[in-house]
């Protein structure tokens, strides 16, 4: 990674970092850059190289002698794929303005923009606001947004997203009202971090397919997912899905390294059938692969590079699962795909139900593990903290079933008193694979707190050859 500084405040317009987009309409000074637009309502934006993306430092401070609304609000990009910022189909940029007067925090993935955090209403409800605005984001994840609005109210906050990972510019977007043209100036603007990798055209053994539903329910629809799993943020532009004889391309999308992205003729239906934990990785398209129920034969290509290949049938799901409409077959870490959990059905968009990578530098120490026979092979139940109290917040309020599956099985998970009755229920017959955990906050089905004492957690655990196994793991409630 390259570290870069870039200290806008010293630019003028014959800078090596040239000024791009209406610059006639700004007044670019040493240490400032102002609207100073012809009076009639319009836009302007004003914009420079930036590629500062990752361990980066953002700080600057806004003057608007307005109110902002929504006929006069600025956006301040930080990050974007644009020299135009606001047509930027990547990116984040900072909000001043809209009908609710306030200060928000905004992310573009592929054209589709997301609030990641909005101030209350009013906060800027006065005719001078003066916003010294400092943003720090470490790694490419974690971002700390500190402002001070006209040297009174301060706020910091704390965000964790990384939908986007590159920058090519920062600018600002300013829309105004005839009276509003030369009410908009930005001072003391500096940037500092790491630049990460440009978008590029996949290359082979950088894509794969990741899942597939191919059996949806009547009311369901089909969706083919790929994986990234290269290093770099890659562009779609060039790739096709296809089998042998016709072939469908996929619009440009940006995929981001150790992404997935589900491709569907309809997302709101999917989203609607199953829980689309990052929309931003639904790529909606007009004409897709036909997935017929029984099998079929899946092919990714760049150009007329083949990047990966799918044969596809439906006693590829698991044995035990009766039901596999509206099911997904997903890759797991060997390459080998498998039915998806039965509790989540499918994972359009995001990581595999049956895929969890470990922590690489942590690792777990249960605090309780039952001595392990002949299940060995196929599973590992742990209690994370075996005694909690329900009144002292001293103790974890949770106690925390952990399990790790070598292979797929049907679990029954229930919470017995020592007299062998049973008070709650964990999981029942759900079939699972990997790793994952179950909660029990002390209380039973009717969601009563239970009385303080021993209690014994019995898991069943049912494997595909048709073996039965039994585990009991006390557990305590104390006050």
């Amino acid at each position: 990674m390259k570290k870069i500084l870039l200290l806008i405040t010293f630019f003028s317009p014959f800078a090596i970092y040239a000024y791009n987009g209406d610059i006639q309409n700004f007044i670019i000074e040493e240490n400032s850059i102002c609207l100073n637009a012809p009076e009639v309502a319009s836009k302007s934006y004003i914009s420079t190289k930036s590629t500062v993306s990752k361990n980066a430092h953002w700080s600057a401070e806004i003057n608007l002698s307005f109110s902002p609304t929504s006929s006069n609000y600025l956006k301040w990009f930080i990050m974007a794929d644009s020299t135009n910022v606001n047509a930027s189909t990547n990116g984040y940029y900072i909000m001043f303005g809209t009908a609710k007067r306030t200060i928000s925090f905004h992310c573009i993935k592929n054209g589709k923009s997301s609030i990641l955090f909005e101030d209350i209403d009013k906060l800027l409800d006065t005719p001078y606001n003066n916003i010294k605005f400092d943003i720090k984001l470490s790694g490419s994840d974690y971002w700390e947004l500190n402002y001070t609005l006209n040297d009174t109210l301060s706020n910091t906050i704390e965000i964790y997203d990384n939908q986007v990972k590159f920058s090519s510019f920062i600018g600002w977007h300013c829309v105004y009202t005839k009276t509003r043209s030369k009410a908009f100036c930005f001072q003391n603007i500096k940037v500092e971090g790491e630049e990460t990798s440009i978008p590029r055209l996949p290359k082979k053994g950088e894509l794969v397919i990741n899942e597939v539903l191919f059996n949806p329910k009547d009311d369901g629809v089909d969706f083919l997912e790929i994986l990234n799993i290269s290093d770099t943020i890659l562009d779609l532009s060039s790739c096709k899905i296809g089998n042998k004889k016709q072939f469908y391309p996929l619009p440009t999308f940006l995929l981001n390294p150790d992404s997935c992205v589900a491709i569907t003729k309809d997302s709101l239906v999917l989203c609607e059938q199953f829980s689309c934990v990052s929309p931003s990785n639904i790529l909606q398209v007009e004409k897709m692969l036909p997935l017929l129920n029984d099998s079929g034969y899946v092919r990714l290509l760049a150009d007329t590079i083949l990047l990966d290949t799918l044969f596809y049938k439906s006693d590829m799901h698991h044995v035990l699962i009766e039901d596999v409409e509206g099911l997904s077959l997903e890759r797991s870490l060997d390459g080998s795909f498998h039915s998806a959990s039965t509790i989540l059905r499918a994972t359009p968009g995001s990581k595999n139900s049956i895929v969890i990578k470990a922590e690489s530098d942590t690792e777990f120490i249960p605090d309780f593990e039952e001595e392990i026979s002949q299940q060995d092979s196929i599973c590992h139940f742990f209690i994370e903290s075996s005694v909690t109290s329900v009144y002292d917040s001293e103790y974890p309020q949770n106690i925390n079933l952990r399990y790790r599956l070598h292979k797929s099985a049907r679990i029954t998970a229930k919470i017995y008193t020592l007299s062998g009755y049973s008070v709650y229920t964990l999981v029942e017959s759900e079939l699972l694979h990997g790793e994952g955990k179950f909660h029990w906050d002390g209380r039973d089905e009717n969601s009563s707190l239970l009385p303080v004492g021993m209690y014994v957690i019995v898991v069943e655990i049912y494997d595909e050859n048709g073996e039965f196994y039994v585990k009991k793991l006390p557990v305590a409630l104390t006050p």
